[in-house]
Formats: C-alpha cells, sequence, structure tokens
C-alpha cells in the first residue's frame, strides 16, 4: 500500500507541473506575442532594435540607419502576410462551400465557428479583429 500511495504521489507532483507549466506559459509567454500582433510598426521597431541593441552593442550611429532597415523590413513583411492571408482565406472559404452538402445543419453550425475561431486566432497581426466579421 505504501508503494502505491508514493507512486500516486509522484503522480500529482508530476500533473501539478505540468498544469504550472501550462497555466505559467499561457499567463507569461503568450501576452507578449499577442501585444505585438497588436502594436504598431514603432512598437515593433522597438522591440527588435532593444534586442539588436543588446546582442550586437549598437552605437548611437548604428541605431538610427539599422532601426529605419528593420521597420521598413517589418512592413513589407507585413505586406506580404495579408496578401498571404487573403489568399489562404479564399481557399478556405471554398474548402467550406465543398464541405457543407456533405454535413447536417448542426454540423455545419460547428464548422463555420471552428473556421471563424481560427480566422481570429491565425489572422494576420492587427487584422484579427477585423477576420470576426
Amino acid at each position: 500500500m505504501k508503494r502505491g500511495k508514493i507512486y500516486l504521489g509522484l503522480i500529482v507532483i508530476f500533473l501539478a507541473g505540468v498544469t504550472g507549466g501550462v497555466v505559467g506559459t499561457h499567463l507569461f509567454m503568450r501576452p507578449p506575442f499577442d501585444r505585438m500582433d497588436q502594436e504598431d510598426d514603432i512598437a515593433v521597431r522597438d522591440h527588435i532594435m532593444a534586442r539588436l541593441t543588446r546582442e550586437l552593442k549598437l552605437t548611437e550611429e548604428q541605431r538610427g540607419p539599422i532601426g529605419e532597415v528593420v521597420l521598413q523590413v517589418h512592413r513589407e513583411l507585413k505586406k506580404l502576410r495579408w496578401k498571404h492571408f487573403q489568399e489562404d482565406a479564399g481557399i478556405f472559404q471554398r474548402e467550406l462551400e465543398q464541405m457543407k452538402p456533405h454535413l447536417t445543419a448542426v454540423q455545419q453550425q460547428k464548422l463555420e465557428a471552428m473556421h471563424n475561431e481560427a480566422r481570429r486566432r491565425f489572422g494576420p497581426p492587427g487584422k484579427r479583429k477585423e477576420c470576426d466579421k
């Protein structure tokens, strides 16, 4: 019986650790990335520049031109992600339309809800709220 209690205790401790890790990751790691998706270009540039400055020990003269490069590249990538998101959205919409005839009305509603949630969660930066419409 003592062995069983020891194993049960170890399992409880393990599960508590896993739960703590999941909750901690959700609370502490996810918010910065969510905010970064919604912040303006300058804030994203500042975030990237802080790391570049720290890691590369950039001088004051280097920060200005490198900051402009980072800002330009960020804006170009954001445009590219938006373009591809629009193309992807069309593909997924066609997929939905092809699946619906094979589903019941309740299944169609659930599929639509799943699709909307995916668009909300994985939409392009700064556009996630618009995807709910």
